[in-house]
């Protein structure tokens, strides 16, 4: 009986998280009243602040994006060593930046995005700029304590959305 008995142990499972499922994204154009326009997810809805900044927020995801516009005069280098700045503070906690730039020079339209890989703050730093008078800066956030592993998917969801968003933005003149 001992030699045909089972040797097989018995390991623990490991912690896992929900796989979340998402539906097909469909996009509307958005035109605000501060000199630019971009398609944005349906699922998502505009939070107006103040001064041309505003959220997208992801009510099912838990999620916002805060949208800072500013205009520029003549002090472009300033802003962009002020959005470094912001970029190396979020970055306390990450493991690895993942940089990625978009240019459309026909249309005057220039971008840099940051993803973190990490638990940070924000998961998505980016901006969009014209880089003669207009920047616009934008954050993602989650209503959560940052565990990047779980949020992951939702990340890499909203991620699509805002390539979406950044190629498709035109400054409207």
């Amino acid at each position: 009986m001992v030699l045909f008995s089972c040797d097989s142990s018995i390991t623990p499972k490991q912690s896992a998280f929900f796989a979340p499922e998402f539906g097909v994204s469909s996009y509307n154009s958005f035109i605000t009243q501060c000199n630019y326009s971009f398609s944005k997810n349906k699922i998502a809805r505009i939070e107006y602040l103040d001064n041309c900044n505003f959220n997208i927020v992801y009510d099912d995801l838990n999620a916002k994006i805060f949208f800072s516009y500013i205009n520029i005069n003549n002090n472009f280098p300033d802003i962009i060593k002020v959005f470094d700045e912001r970029i190396i503070e979020n970055s306390s906690n990450a493991i690895e930046i993942k940089v990625s730039e978009y240019v459309d020079s026909k249309i005057s339209v220039y971008s840099r995005m940051f993803n973190y890989v990490g638990n940070t703050p924000s998961n998505v730093q980016f901006y969009l700029t014209d880089s003669v008078s207009n920047f616009l800066a934008g954050s993602l956030f989650f209503k959560t304590e940052p565990n990047y592993d779980s949020l992951l998917p939702y990340i890499n969801y909203i991620n699509v959305d805002l390539k979406k968003l950044i190629e498709s933005f035109e400054w409207n003149k």
